[in-house]
């Protein structure tokens, strides 16, 4: 993240350079590019967002620290994982992984952003479920809506890649399982959606996604 996004633009992102920022990410909206990345100051990992006019090449105000929403309230604790696609509705989405204490892990979550990069309502929980840590939460965006996949690991019992996908704009997602873990997710013009993941130990799967409950392997 402390490094030049393009030619001609500011070479760093975040000017303080005391904390160790990694984990950068990135999406265009129009005339407008946001960049997140996870953030650590020493007491707990968080995120934070940055937007960029993509025309004039310059820097919009200075870094925002995205603490999401949950039940109109915001969450504080740890906040990682982020990773940016933008919207449908306009904005962008934020998706991550933040610590929820009653549900004694972390839980995977899109949050709507603003163009600057401000919430923009309620974080979505595609698959709150108690005693579960989730992570690497991967986007991507298809005519049809918005596709997500993410680490689901029980605290007893055997982990699992999710995906969901539909009309998040709406909060309508439907969630499946992907077999395996490590998820990346990609989808075409025509909304063809596929799920590349690690199986086992020893490859990585390709599989088209289906129906949001059917799922077919296409090589290995």
């Amino acid at each position: 993240v402390s490094r030049g996004l393009a030619d001609g633009m500011p070479g760093r992102v975040h000017e303080d350079a005391s904390p160790n920022d990694i984990d950068g990410t990135i999406a265009i909206q129009g005339d407008r590019v946001l960049v997140a990345w996870q953030l650590d100051e020493g007491e707990g990992v968080q995120t934070a967002a940055r937007a960029f006019d993509r025309v004039t090449r310059t820097a919009l105000g200075t870094e925002t620290r995205v603490a999401t929403m949950r039940e109109a309230e915001p969450v504080t604790g740890t906040t990682w994982f982020p990773h940016l696609a933008p919207r449908a509705a306009g904005g962008f989405w934020l998706a991550g992984s933040r610590g929820i204490e009653e549900a004694r892990g972390f839980q995977v979550f899109l949050q709507p952003l603003d163009l600057d990069g401000a919430l923009d309502g309620d974080a979505i929980e595609p698959l709150y479920m108690a005693d579960v840590s989730e992570s690497l939460p991967t986007l991507a965006v298809g005519p049809d809506g918005t596709h997500l996949v993410w680490n689901h690991e029980p605290t007893d019992g055997d982990g699992a890649a999710y995906y969901a996908g539909g009309a998040a704009d709406t909060g309508a997602l439907d969630t499946s399982v992907v077999t395996s873990r490590d998820p990346g997710v990609a989808v075409d013009g025509a909304g063809n959606v596929f799920a590349a993941h690690t199986t086992g130990s020893t490859f990585v799967s390709l599989q088209a996604v289906g129906a949001a409950d059917s799922l077919v392997e296409v090589t290995r």
